[in-house]
Parts: structure tokens; C-alpha cells; sequence
């Protein structure tokens, strides 16, 4: 069963009251036990075991695991090869790819511009007189794209561009973002009226930090560490410098013990 469009809308906008609930969990009363102990020397026997099965099952190279509990880290430990070339063991302060999660980042900075009132769900994105206007391309565009609204690309429902053995975002490897936006919507119409189907798309949340820039008028990365991440007390999250793919995409990074709120 797919999930309906406002489902999803409603499930980011229940991501930007993370910030809120956490302050609030801070404030209650004193944990009880008042403290963890470390995991004794079986335990983590335990853990090294159960994580070199996720390794070889999976065939991941490393892996980097944190556990939190009132507000602090108690315990992290990392397993694995960081770097194979130099035989380097990973630990808990290398950074980590987060791939696709790094949607969610994306998703709840545009929520907190829609609750500035600095941009609606049903804004359009392309076109004269919306979003992005005509920073990319030339009208007239192929039918439909100057329909697509901000819910549409937030919910996937753009009516095309989705990650399937097309996804633009892997094609064109040396173009930057506003080539390969310039590009797709010269050459890739879509595939449905937008609105009208789910279809998981890597291009949309490409545009999507466009937009943030364009309502901002700060580079995606420096706006969301402040705005979003400096105010979780996130403080080492960074945009993943290599491959470039990866950076187009704004896929982040992050160590599995990045610093709690303590405030």
C-alpha cells in the first residue's frame, strides 16, 4: 500500500516538532537510575559479534553504533574497516553517510520556512511568478511541470524523475545542479499530471534545496546547520564531500555520537 501524499506531508511536519520534544524530555525529572553502567566485557563480545554478522551478511565494510540516554551519549563503539586501502579501523568519530535520511533534513527546514509564513504547500516551483520562476530553462516547459507545487516534490507525487534506471541525478555526472535542472526539464517531461501518483524521486529533493536557497538566499548546507541543525545542538553533521554525485544530492554525513542537546 502506498502512502497517501498528506500522510507524508503530515509525517514531515511531525519531524520539525522533533526540536520541541526533545527541549521538553530535557525538562522532566531525573532519569532513574540516575546513570548507566558501562557494558561489561560480555556485552560487548555481544555486540561485536551480532555487528560482524550485519557486516558479512551485508557486505559493509564498517559500521558505528551510539546509544543516548538523558541527553548524553553512554556508550559508542564502531567495528569495521574505515579505510581498506590503509587497513584503517573505523571508530566512532569517523563520519557516516546517511544517505537518503538526509530527505528528512531537508523536508523539516522547508517546514520551518512554511511556519515563518515564507512559503506555501501549494506554491508552484516552476514557471513565471513561482518558486524558482524561470531560474532554470526556458518556458515553455513540457506539460505539467509548472503545475508541480512544493507538496508535490515533498511528497514525491512530482509526476516524474523518479530513481529508476533514469534518475537524472546519476546521469550527467559532471553537470552541477543548475545544469542538470536546466537540463531535465529540457529533456525529460513527465511521466504523469503531477499529484496524481507516488513515484520516489532523488531529482525532486534536488530542487527542493534549490528552493531553500532561493527563499533564503544562503548555500543549502550553511542554512540548515543554522537553522535546523545548530538549534538540535547537532554541531558535526557536514554535506558528503565526495563522490560528486553525493554532493549534488546533499546527502550529509554524520558521526554515530554527534553531540546531544544540552540546552
Amino acid at each position: 500500500m502506498q502512502p497517501g501524499r498528506r500522510d507524508i506531508v503530515k509525517l514531515a511536519a511531525g519531524a520539525c516538532a522533533l526540536p520541541l520534544l526533545w527541549h521538553r524530555a530535557l525538562a522532566q525529572p531525573a532519569p532513574n537510575p540516575p546513570s548507566i553502567r558501562a557494558p561489561s566485557p560480555a556485552e560487548r563480545n555481544a555486540m561485536g559479534r551480532l555487528a560482524q554478522a550485519f557486516m558479512d551478511k551485508y557486505e559493509v565494510p564498517a559500521l558505528s553504533v551510539a546509544i543516548g540516554y538523558a541527553g548524553a551519549i553512554v556508550h559508542q563503539a564502531a567495528f569495521g574497516i574505515a579505510d581498506r586501502e590503509q587497513n584503517e579501523a573505523a571508530t566512532p568519530q569517523h563520519l557516516f553517510r546517511i544517505a537518503s535520511v538526509s530527505k528528512m533534513i531537508t523536508s523539516v527546514t522547508l517546514f520551518r520556512l512554511i511556519e515563518e509564513n515564507r512559503v506555501k504547500l501549494t506554491d508552484r516551483v516552476f514557471g513565471p511568478g513561482a518558486l524558482l520562476g524561470t531560474d532554470y530553462g526556458a518556458p515553455p516547459y513540457s506539460p505539467g511541470i509548472e503545475q508541480i507545487t512544493l507538496e508535490n516534490l515533498l511528497t514525491h507525487t512530482g509526476g516524474g524523475w523518479s530513481n529508476d534506471n533514469r534518475d537524472p541525478m546519476f546521469t550527467h555526472p559532471h553537470m552541477d545542479h543548475a545544469q542538470l535542472i536546466t537540463w531535465t526539464l529540457a529533456n525529460r517531461p513527465l511521466d504523469r499530471p503531477p499529484g496524481q501518483h507516488y513515484a520516489y524521486s532523488n531529482f525532486g529533493y534536488c530542487v527542493l534545496g534549490r528552493v531553500i536557497e532561493k527563499l533564503t538566499g544562503r548555500h543549502y548546507a550553511e542554512h540548515v546547520r543554522t537553522e535546523v541543525l545548530g538549534r538540535c545542538g547537532v554541531t558535526d553533521m557536514t554535506i558528503a564531500a565526495t563522490p560528486a554525485i553525493s554532493v549534488r544530492l546533499a546527502k550529509w554525513s554524520i558521526t554515530a555520537g554527534a553531540k546531544a542537546p544540552t540546552t
